[in-house]
């Protein structure tokens, strides 16, 4: 489903604002990953004991960014749904908008900016 909405509320805007920043720390730390590694294959000793700290560090970030991105990411389009209506529910039945997590993220980086669910 997509839906053109002028003026998005704060809330909401910022959420998504904030979605969109994780995962570009989640690019981030996917670029720093493959740059350390492509510059530690240069030498003759691929790990050492700086370069496990910093890919650690670079997983635990891409790991935090990826999970919390995608959750105000699925928070905030599913109260965009219920403001404009795409959940209205009625007492005899309820329509829910579905988010999906997705766990490709946390393996080899989030998703890009503007992509569909």
């Amino acid at each position: 489903m997509q839906a053109t909405i002028p003026v998005l509320p704060p809330w909401e805007a910022a959420m998504l604002s904030w979605a969109a920043s994780l995962n570009q720390i989640g690019i981030l730390a996917v670029l720093a990953l493959v740059f350390l590694l492509g510059y530690r294959l240069r030498s003759s000793i691929l790990f050492t004991a700086g370069s496990v700290s910093i890919i650690g560090s670079c997983g635990a970030v891409l790991a935090v960014a990826a999970i919390f991105g995608q959750v105000l990411d699925q928070v905030a389009r599913g109260r965009l749904a219920e403001a404009i209506g795409a959940n209205k529910r009625s007492a005899e039945e309820g329509v829910t908008f579905v988010g999906d997590f997705n766990f490709a993220a946390l393996m080899a980086g989030p998703r890009p900016f503007g992509s569909p669910l």
